[in-house]
């Protein structure tokens, strides 16, 4: 019932999920195929996954130096009174505040979420995103950029790390060939 009334959120248009929920499905997907050969928590997963951008429960929630955790418990009290488990809320709140380093499920949930932001549909997104940016490309070009000189150092698994490598590589590509396009559109007629 409570992951029937978590879905129920991306539904409601009053509800702005930052990348939308197939992102956060690729996300849950991603973790359980990262952590395929450990005992996983997959409740905690899910929960973890369909909330973890979830800029709905910030307004009104808390000041400045305590906003997020105020907007943590707020989803951790949605989802307890939707019947999630309450010991499991521990685990949740860790991931959930960004502690890597509270359980695996965390560490995993962390690395796929950042292994979503440079592959394809990583590209896709912030390529789209660019027309809300006031420098259009040049923002969404030096986004990619940072992902690619933060490299493989910024994942905390051994296998992510080692999925990050190849979609790093053809970022690295891309954004050569790209600029190699740029140069020619670049260039001044006399």
């Amino acid at each position: 019932m409570w992951r029937d009334r978590l879905l129920e959120l991306f539904d409601n248009e009053n509800y702005d999920f930052k990348d939308g929920q197939e992102h956060c499905f690729r996300v849950y997907h991603m973790t359980l195929a990262l952590g395929c050969n450990m005992l996983l928590d997959e409740e905690v997963v899910f929960a973890a996954a369909m909330m973890h951008d979830f800029k709905p429960f910030l307004s009104d929630r808390g000041d400045g130096s305590n906003r997020i955790e105020a907007a943590v418990e707020a989803v951790i009290a949605f989802l307890v009174e939707e019947g999630f488990p309450i010991l499991k809320t521990d685990a949740l709140r860790e991931i959930l505040l960004g502690n890597t380093s509270a359980c695996h499920e965390a560490a995993l949930l962390h690395d796929a979420n950042l292994l979503d932001g440079i592959g394809a549909i990583g590209l896709a997104r912030e390529l789209s995103a660019m027309k809300r940016s006031p420098n259009g490309l040049d923002d969404a070009l030096a986004m990619l950029e940072k992902r690619l000189l933060d490299g493989t150092d910024v994942f905390l698994t051994t296998q992510a790390r080692k999925n990050a490598k190849e979609r790093l590589e053809e970022l690295e590509l891309f954004l050569q060939y790209l600029a190699e396009e740029r140069a020619v559109g670049m260039e001044r007629v006399e």
